[in-house]
């Protein structure tokens, strides 16, 4: 609301004023009125008002001396002069004093006032949007950067600065940076202003929004004039909470605070900002959606440097999956029993460049499908993302993942294979992707013979090469398929295909469909499909027709 002062000697001239328009319906709040000159600047002085609408012929003080003392300390209130006289020695004086408007009495009607009204409405609030980002932009460098802050003083910034305030502390819940970064998502940035400044408008309670990193914002809030610190502690609770449920309806995300009900000036805040951010480092380590106060959010620790990967590497190769779960647990329990967010995001982040690397060179020897990670672009991904939003659920994912990893290791290495068989298999992995790769260029390069090398192989894994190749090659293009990021023709092209017409036909004696009905049924299951194919595992023979070549 625009605090607004009527001062008027004539009683009934101020009457017909405040009834001429429902004032609060257009953001109008009359906060005082006055009939003379003196009286007016009393309440001027205790009210601040940011419009004066005033008569110029008053008692005691008329109203051009009044808009000059005014004008002397403030030079943003909005002054609008009523009055009888057309004179323009008044019209000129009230000019040089700085009013805003000078509107003659007999030519006053409910359009006219509305009209100077919304004018006056949108002129305060774009200064107030441009003192606030000013006002903002020295705080955050205060904060951040560690600039010295100006002097309180009578200017609009310093002004601000004079003041105590509340704080909130509020982010988004979005996924974290690690899996943002490798799954290549772009968290949406979120221009959450105008909500928060229709939320605090609805609860009487002027806030200062300050824009930080993506998605995280400082909202510095006045707390009611004249209140009791209980009083200012309880409306800021109730304030929050209604904030927060306002965000996640009008956004449909879910959203992170941490308040600070203890009112003090900006000064004094980088004390109150650096717990605030400890304590929504900390919040985001186990939980999302949580509204907490300073004094009851937990902080952030640390366990010292990195631990190297080299431990982990070697059981990730040795293929136990249980010993590595119990070493991967171990390292997970350590971090959230400190909530070392830094050591967590590095953790993260070697994890997931293990797994890509050890996952890029192993395959199921028994299926011939690779190991790959659920992107996001995946509906399988998609569903995994919930698990991206905290550091405790994204390590346990990421840990989950190598304990998968390791098992197919483990479990290609209990068949033993002999090395002709494993030379064979990942010359494979390396060339299946050329048209013209042959049964007898696989044997040529173990140097074995077509013949004998090929009963050797089907002894061992239960598929002739020629085989071995055709699954290899449509369970490469169900992977394709399932990122949803090329058209079948590129597909068919990546996979060693000539045609896209042969690539569907092998594809649907294999996989059971074509390839454009098994991406149908891929999006319609919810369940997505993981590592391996469900489709090549029931389809556990198939014929020598796929590779171009007879065994």
């Amino acid at each position: 609301m625009i605090t607004t002062l009527l001062a008027d000697d004539d009683i009934m001239a101020l009457e017909y004023l405040e009834e001429l328009i429902p004032w609060e319906s257009y953001g109008f709040h009359i906060a005082g009125r006055a009939t003379d000159g003196a009286q007016a600047y009393r309440l001027y002085n205790r009210l601040k008002p940011r419009l004066i609408i005033t008569d110029v012929q008053m008692p005691a003080m008329n109203g051009l001396d009044f808009a000059s003392l005014v004008r002397e300390t403030d030079s943003t209130a909005r002054i609008i002069f009523l009055s009888s006289f057309k004179d323009t020695e008044y019209l000129l004086t009230a000019l040089r004093i700085g009013a805003d408007d000078y509107i003659l009495k007999h030519e006053l009607d409910e359009k006219r006032l509305l009209d100077k009204l919304m004018k006056v409405s949108r002129d305060l609030r774009s200064e107030a949007y441009n003192v606030q980002m000013a006002f903002g932009k020295v705080i955050a460098d205060h904060l951040e950067r560690g600039s010295e802050l100006p002097p309180p003083d009578q200017t609009d910034i310093g002004r601000l600065l004079d003041r105590s305030y509340q704080a909130i502390l509020l982010e988004e819940d979005s996924i974290l940076p690690p899996a943002a970064d490798y799954f290549g998502l772009d968290v949406p940035i979120r221009f959450l202003a105008e909500i928060i400044d229709n939320c605090s408008e609805k609860s009487g309670l002027p806030t200062i929004t300050i824009k930080f990193s993506k998605n995280r914002y400082l909202l510095m809030v006045s707390p009611v004039e004249s209140a009791s610190d209980l009083r200012a502690i309880s409306e800021l609770h109730a304030y929050v909470r209604r904030l927060q449920i306002w965000l996640e309806e009008q956004t449909g995300s879910t959203f992170s605070m941490i308040f600070s009900a203890e009112a003090c000036p900006p000064s004094q805040f980088k004390r109150v900002w650096l717990k605030m951010n400890d304590g929504l480092e900390a919040g985001r380590f186990t939980q999302t959606g949580f509204c907490l106060a300073v004094s009851d959010a937990a902080s952030c620790g640390s366990v010292g440097q990195p631990r190297p990967m080299t431990e982990l590497e070697a059981a990730l190769d040795k293929g136990d999956p249980e010993e590595m779960d119990q070493m991967l647990q171990a390292r997970i329990n350590i971090l959230c029993q400190a909530r070392d967010t830094t050591i967590a995001s590095i953790f993260c982040v070697r994890c997931l460049e293990l797994l890509t690397r050890k996952g890029n060179e192993t395959t199921d020897i028994e299926t011939g499908s690779g190991f790959l990670l659920p992107t996001a672009g995946t509906i399988k991904g998609r569903a995994s993302a919930v698990n991206w939003l905290t550091w405790e659920k994204l390590m346990n994912y990421v840990a989950d993942q190598l304990v998968s990893l390791c098992a197919l290791i483990g479990k290609n290495k209990a068949k033993g294979y002999p090395a002709s068989v494993l030379e064979a298999i990942e010359f494979i992995r390396s060339r299946y992707h050329h048209p013209d790769l042959s049964v007898e260029d696989i044997a040529s390069h173990v140097g074995r013979g077509r013949n004998r090398f090929g009963l050797l192989f089907k002894e061992k894994t239960q598929y002739t090469i020629a085989d071995y190749l055709t699954r290899f090659r449509i369970q490469k293009a169900i992977d394709l398929i399932n990122s949803d990021r090329y058209k079948m023709y590129e597909i068919s092209a990546m996979v060693g295909y000539t045609t896209s017409q042969y690539f569907s036909k092998v594809f649907k004696k294999v996989v059971g469909m074509t390839p454009y009905e098994y991406k149908i049924s891929a999006t319609a299951n919810k369940e997505g499909v993981g590592h391996e194919s469900v489709c090549l595992e029931t389809n556990h023979r198939t014929e020598n027709f796929a590779s171009g070549t007879d065994d």
